[in-house]
């Protein structure tokens, strides 16, 4: 009987550390390749690889679906020029959860994986202290500028050139079409 109760316990605390491990994962405040100041990344012969093109501009679109882009011809039709002439580019993200708007761009700009805890810290964002996009395009010196979701300007302080952020609880950009 000591034996069962044993092993029960142990089960249950080797339960509790694989939640709190897998919800909860310890991830490093900066990343240990990248020391805030480097603007490229070495190449394989050890020298700094240069910008391959002079402007990029990115348009992200949070929660909207990429068919109704490439399906709709008379949607954006600035967008369809774009993506007709070559210019631009279509990708559409395939998320898991939790997909709300925080640990999205820090999965847009960082290339990780967000955890259950983002979801509780979604609505008080703090500055992303990790390596990612505007960090290192503010690092090369480029001008990033941004209009929209103002958790990106929480999420990012001091590094967008010119910014206009914008509350998403009070946006009323949809509409209801009654049938």
């Amino acid at each position: 009987m000591k034996v069962f109760v044993l092993l029960t316990c142990l089960a249950h605390v080797a339960f509790i550390i694989l939640l709190v491990f897998g919800f909860f994962p310890m991830k490093p405040t900066k990343s240990p390749n990248f020391d805030g100041e480097t603007p490229y990344r070495p190449n394989r012969s050890g020298g700094s690889v240069g910008a391959v093109v002079g402007r990029t501009v990115l348009i992200v679109i949070d929660a909207f679906r990429s068919d109704f882009l490439s399906d709709h011809a008379d949607t954006m039709p600035y967008l369809q020029r774009l993506l007709e002439n070559g210019t631009g580019k279509l990708f559409a993200a395939k998320v898991d959860p939790p997909t709300v708007t925080m640990p999205r761009i820090k999965a847009l700009t960082s290339g990780t994986i967000p955890g259950y805890i983002d979801l509780v810290l979604n609505l008080r964002s703090p500055e992303f202290v990790e390596d990612n996009l505007i960090r290192r395009a503010t690092a090369a010196g480029r001008n990033v500028v941004f209009y929209g979701d103002d958790t990106w300007i929480r999420l990012f302080p001091e590094h967008f050139l010119r910014s206009d952020g914008t509350n998403s609880f009070y946006v009323k950009d949809f509409y209801e079409e009654c049938l």
